[in-house]
């Protein structure tokens, strides 16, 4: 397992250090008699720190050690090398550093940094970008639990969705990547459903400002040297090494995904031939707004005798139990159940964006089958 050596710079002389395995070191320069002071904390094991508003109370302050470090010429590095040498059972050679100036992140973000570190070989460590509300990170959590792995699925989005099952970071991924730099390696596999609106049909013709992240995305995950997944719909600039179907998962959706794969493979299952059609009681079309709006297509529906479901109905058919009904777009939209059109839901709705667990659960499962080191974790 890869162990880490996180360094929080506070400046004025004070660094803070936390180690893979649960130790806490605080490192205190004091300039007028030019010696390094070091405290390590012997008797406290770091936990995952839950309460981010106390998490120094989280995990005590056990009995501190001072040391005296007299090479006030030597790194921070070197300093940190020589400890670990000298004080724990580890050789500093198997460790990987990371440094952060504490004021350049908020306060979750330097907590998530701590748990990360502290505990690499414990837990397995899933990021989630651009985690909406969960319907990915759903299909993993599965996934893991089935294998009975110790996990943890942080997810990363734009907006803060209070359904998110998960562990959640409102942050703006593209522009505050320096975060992500900094932690992207301590994470175990990556999942990535970049916004989708700019390749769908209905836009195809119009002129839209929705943004293409594919390209950004694909950058971030591959300097972090991780296995991930990116996932699109069909004319998303990605390379389509599966395409899954809900009728593949016994769904109530057809709901087509394409999924690049990058450092493991999995099978393509069989697509066959539609069983159905939307619309015929047993599948059914998940969109915001009203589904027949237009004249023409409320005609095609009265005459075809499309059942568009209720909102019960699409959250069956795509196995997601968590995501409520209310919301409201940035426009101030907001979901309403229409007596001809059916559920009629707001732009940007969590449930049309989600993809059905199944699909996640599916990759996850056969890339926990190729997993080189799986038992470690179990």
């Amino acid at each position: 397992m890869k162990k880490y050596a996180l360094c929080l710079d506070y400046g004025e002389g004070f660094w803070e250090f936390f180690l893979t395995g649960g130790y806490h070191l605080h490192l205190v320069l004091n300039e007028e008699e030019r010696v390094r002071e070091v405290f390590v904390n012997y008797d406290t094991i770091v936990p995952y720190i839950e309460d981010i508003e106390n998490f120094y109370r989280d995990f005590g302050m056990g009995e501190y050690f001072p040391i005296k470090y007299l090479d006030i010429d030597s790194s921070i590095e070197q300093v940190l090398k020589d400890i670990i040498d000298d004080y724990f059972e580890f050789d500093s050679n198997d460790f990987q550093f990371i440094f952060m100036k504490n004021d350049r992140f908020d306060l979750k973000k330097v907590v998530l940094a701590i748990n990360l570190t502290v505990h690499q070989g414990d837990i397995y460590f899933v990021l989630d970008l651009y985690c909406g509300a969960g319907g990915s990170a759903m299909g993993i959590h599965l996934a893991l639990n089935d294998k009975q792995v110790n996990h943890k699925i942080i997810g990363f989005d734009n907006q803060e969705l209070a359904s998110y099952p998960f562990e959640l970071i409102k942050e703006d991924i593209i522009q505050n990547r320096e975060f992500l730099d900094v932690v992207l390696r301590l994470f175990q596999v990556a999942w990535a459903s970049p916004p989708c609106q700019k390749y769908i049909s209905c836009n195809l013709n119009r002129e839209t400002n929705h943004p293409e992240l594919i390209s950004t995305t694909r950058d971030i995950l591959n300097k972090g040297a991780i296995p991930y997944n990116i996932e699109n719909v069909a004319r998303a600039p990605i390379r389509k090494d599966i395409k899954l179907c809900g009728e593949m998962f016994g769904l109530g959706v057809f709901r087509h995904r394409f999924f690049e794969i990058n450092g493991f493979s999995c099978p393509q299952p069989k697509h066959l031939k539609h069983k159905g059609k939307c619309g015929d009681g047993k599948f059914f079309t998940i969109v915001s707004g009203g589904l027949w709006r237009s004249k023409k297509l409320k005609k095609r529906r009265e005459k075809e005798g499309y059942f568009v479901g209720t909102y019960d109905d699409w959250c069956k058919a795509m196995k997601i139990d968590w995501i409520p009904f209310e919301w409201k777009d940035d426009k101030h939209r907001v979901s309403a159940n229409h007596p001809n059109l059916g559920p009629v839901l707001p732009s940007r709705h969590p449930l049309t964006e989600a993809i059905p667990p199944a699909y996640s659960k599916y990759i996850m499962k056969h890339f926990l089958l190729r997993h080189p080191t799986l038992l470690d974790w179990i």
